[in-house]
Parts: C-alpha cells; structure tokens; sequence
C-alpha cells in the first residue's frame, strides 16, 4: 500500500477521500422564520420593538413588516354580507325609529330588511297602547285593528311624541258630566239623561247622527256600562234602566231603587247578577236574567214610567238579592273579569276606607238585608288619608286592579299582597284630583285630571314619570273642563269633558268627523 503523506487527505476504500462531518449549526434569533419572528415581536412592547428594529436590515424590514400589519384594518364580513336574520336582531335591538328610517335609504338590501315584519316584530313586542293583548281592549280596537308590526310601532311613536289631530266628535251648550262606552263599532256618550249611539267609522270617527237614543230617565245619567249586548244605566233620578245594545230594545226599569242617586253600576253576565251602588251609602245585587242578553226587537222608547209587571217573553225582571251598608258614599264599583268579585270605590270619610272587595260567591247563599256586616267582603285602603276617595277602577287582572281619585294617585292592587297603599303608585305631577282612567290590560294607562282636559299616558312598568301628555281642546275658548271618561283604541283616543266628547288621532289619517251640535 502506498503510504500517505504527512498532510495529506487519506482515501477510502474505493479510492476517494473521506470527508469530516459537518458540526449542525446552533439555533438562533437571527436564523428563525419570519412567521416565528413576528410572532415573537407580538409580545414586545414599543420601546423593545424599535431597539430590535435598529440591530439590524433584516430586523428592521420586519419591524416595518408587523407595523403595517397592525395599523391594517381586520378583515372580516362587512355589514351588508351578514345574514339578514342577523341584520333584522341587530336593526331591531340597537336602533331607534328614525335611525331605521335612515338605514332604509341605504341601499335597496338594507331597504327591504327594514321593511321586514321581522324586523319590526321585536320592537313590537314592548310598545305602548297598540301593544294590548286583553280581551276586553281587544274588543274595542276599532273596526280595522292595527296587525302589522311595523305600523304599530310607528302609532305608538306618535303616542309617545304627542303627533296627533284632533276633533270635536259632539258639543254642548249645557254643561253636563259625559260618560263614554267604547266598543269595537260603536260609541256610546251619555248626555243629561238620554244616551246616544254612534257608529264609528274605520278612521275611529263617529257619524254626525246617532242610530240610538235611549230614552227613560227623568235625570241625568251618571254610570252606565254596556256588556255582552246589555245595557245597564243609573241616574239621579234613583233609578236603573236596562236596554239592548244591540236593537236598542227597552228591556226593564227599576224606580226608586235606592234612597239617592245610582252612581256606580256594573254585570256580572256570567252569574246573571247586576250590582249598583248609591250615595245613600248601600250596594245593591240584583238578579239578571240571562235571557235579556240574547233579546231582541222591541222599542227603544223606554216603556213604561214604571216597572214592567209582565213580559210577553217570560223573562223574570231583576230582584234584590243582597244589600250591603257601606257606611259611606258610593263612587265608583267594577266586577272582576271572572264576575267573583266586585271593587267599590267610597268617599274615604269618617275612618271608612276607601275601598272595599266583596266576594260574590261568599254573598250567594246569604239573602236579605245585611246591615253592616262584613261577611263576604274585604277593606282596603287603610293607608290612605282622609278624604281619598276613589273616582275610578279598572280591573288589570283576576287578582289586580287599579283605582284612582281625589288624592292625585292611581294605584295598583293585588289581592295577593298585603299592601297598604298599593303595589305600585303613579302619582299626579300637579296634585290634581284623578277623574277617570283606563288601561290595555298590558303595558298602557291613560288617566283624565280635574283641570284643563288634561290626560296623561303612563308605561305601568315605570312609576317614576309619565310617558306623554295632551291638553284635550275645550270647545269654547278659555273655559276648563275635567276629563269625566276617557277610552282609547290602537289609534285613537277619546275624552268627554263637560261640553264636548273630543276624538284625539294617532294614525296620521286625516279624521272624517267634524264638529256637531248635538239637541
């Protein structure tokens, strides 16, 4: 073998030279990726970031490389790309009426999501007046009721932003105290002793004429309730008529049936019983028979002066079931939904609370006069001062109720609750007395002051201010009325002051009614 010389390569075995293997080369900041590199810069504050971009080119190209890239807006779906399921929760949710109305005229997508009934449906569910789901104020919605939800957001907002017109629906030379009877075709207005029928149009105006006049009293009329195509009235004459308010038929009269004036009165249909209370301090149950709620024909004349002593019909005429001494002057009484219970309102004089509860299946079984016993009845309105007479009530539910009167306070009860003065309170601004009031059974409640037509919308779910209010216009010029009885719709509202009966519209519709001089 050929020996190698000092320094030079040794062969291998196939004659070439064997190589030395090269030593791996250590990991370092400067031979990372540049995806690692940026990534680690991620975690380095400003001061760090710029040292390391001044060590070297290279750092300083990536330094430049992940500025660029923050300051760059992220990408991602724009707005007009969401779903539009997305988009109608988002319009819904964050977005007042108006700036709906501008989103609108976008773009033709954005358009057609905002006139979505989707869109709409969700701010409908909380808005006031054309929101009510009860029985009784769907009864009375008007001949063409509101079933888009975009169209009863938009009444609503002219409830709550007071757009409105108004109209004198009837006047008065003679001033009088007005009751009025909403229903879903008709209206009916008390005026002295006669009460008037007028059709309602689909703009929620009346016609100029009646098409009833229901005649029998010989004074003024101060309650009458219309339900289940029953009329009850009583006046001051201390009497209480009975008529069909469906043919105007003159169904049965009562002389002399308290000591004074009948000054509150209500149905209760479902156990044929009619209750009235006077201001000779009494409450009185009568029987109802069932059969003069599916009457029909007859006259609307009134009959005879006196009590009917025969019917050709057969029909038994009402009889006294119960008498109850209250101990203070009547003003106002409401049986509940299910005709269970009767609410009635007194003058809060003499230590005698204000309101009392008397339950009609307790009173069943006891006949006769029951002096001042309070077997069947409960007292509220302990709390409350002197004086605090109640004016009104409306029942909200089978166990709750609202009153309102000369304390400048309407008030929810609930029978459940132990509560003095009431679960909730929505108190008068100006410490006017409180004449009348009416709700939705949801959400809405209207309330008509003692001075200057004034009638204030409330969201029950805040006591701590009035959501609107409206001065309804006085037919003549300088002269202040209180609001006697006010009853609304989804778009209209309607107050009865002491010479006019004032219809205030919310649909943005020109009414067709105008103003009319009633004999």
């Amino acid at each position: 073998m050929i020996a190698a010389s000092r320094g030079g390569r040794r062969k291998n075995g196939h004659g070439g030279h064997q190589r030395r293997p090269r030593k791996a080369k250590k990991p370092n900041l400067m031979n990372m990726p540049d995806e690692v590199f940026l990534r680690i810069m991620s975690f380095l504050d400003s001061g760090s970031l710029q040292g390391l971009s001044s060590a070297c080119r290279r750092t300083k190209e990536l330094a430049s490389q992940f500025q660029r890239a923050n300051e760059a807006p992220p990408s991602g779906i724009k707005l007009d790309q969401l779903p539009t399921e997305v988009l109608a929760i988002i319009i819904s949710q964050f977005l007042t009426v108006k700036d709906v109305g501008r989103l609108s005229q976008v773009n033709k997508r954005f358009k057609e999501i905002c006139d979505a009934e989707m869109t709409w449906s969700w701010m409908a569910r909380e808005c006031l007046v054309t929101n009510g789901r009860s029985p009784g104020f769907l009864d009375v919605t008007g001949p063409c009721p509101i079933w888009s939800s975009k169209e009863r957001v938009r009444v609503s907002h002219n409830w709550v932003t007071n757009t409105y017109t108004e109209t004198h629906l009837a006047v008065q030379s003679i001033r009088y105290m007005p009751r009025i009877q909403l229903q879903r075709s008709t209206l009916w207005v008390s005026w002295g002793k006669h009460i008037w029928s007028h059709p309602r149009r689909k703009d929620g105006s009346v016609h100029n004429t009646t098409n009833k006049v229901l005649k029998g009293h010989t004074d003024d009329v101060s309650k009458f309730v219309v339900r289940e195509g029953c009329l009850i009235s009583g006046g001051r004459d201390r009497a209480m008529f009975g008529w069909n308010a469906d043919t105007g038929e003159f169904m049965f009269s009562k002389r002399f049936c308290h000591g004074s004036e009948v000054s509150a009165v209500d149905i209760m249909t479902r156990h044929g019983l009619i209750v009235t209370g006077s201001r000779d301090k009494t409450v009185k149950i009568w029987t109802l028979d069932n059969s003069y709620l599916s009457s029909s024909g007859g006259d609307s004349s009134g009959g005879s002066a006196d009590e009917r002593a025969y019917d050709p019909k057969g029909r038994t005429f009402p009889q006294t079931v119960n008498t109850l001494n209250l101990r203070d002057r009547v003003w106002s009484l409401a049986a509940d939904p299910g005709g269970r219970r009767v609410v009635v309102g007194t003058a809060g004089l003499a230590g005698v609370p204000s309101l009392h509860v008397i339950d009609l299946e307790t009173l069943r079984g006891v006949a006769g006069d029951q002096g001042e016993s309070h077997e069947g009845w409960l007292e509220l309105g302990q709390g409350l001062k002197n004086g605090a007479g109640c004016l009104d009530v409306q029942w909200q539910s089978p166990n709750c109720f609202i009153t309102c009167g000369y304390d400048s306070c309407t008030r929810l009860w609930d029978l459940r609750v132990d509560a003095p003065s009431g679960v909730a309170v929505w108190e008068e601004p100006f410490n006017e007395a409180i004449y009348s009031l009416t709700t939705d059974g949801s959400h809405t409640l209207l309330t008509g002051t003692a001075r200057h037509g004034l009638v204030r919308l409330w969201d029950m779910r805040d006591t701590s201010a009035y959501v609107a209010h409206y001065y309804v216009r006085h037919p003549y010029l300088g002269q202040s009325s209180p609001v006697y009885s006010v009853a609304f719709d989804q778009r209209h509202m309607y107050a009865a002051l002491d010479q006019s009966v004032n219809l205030l519209s919310f649909s943005a519709l020109k009414p067709q009614g105008t103003q009319t001089e009633l004999a």
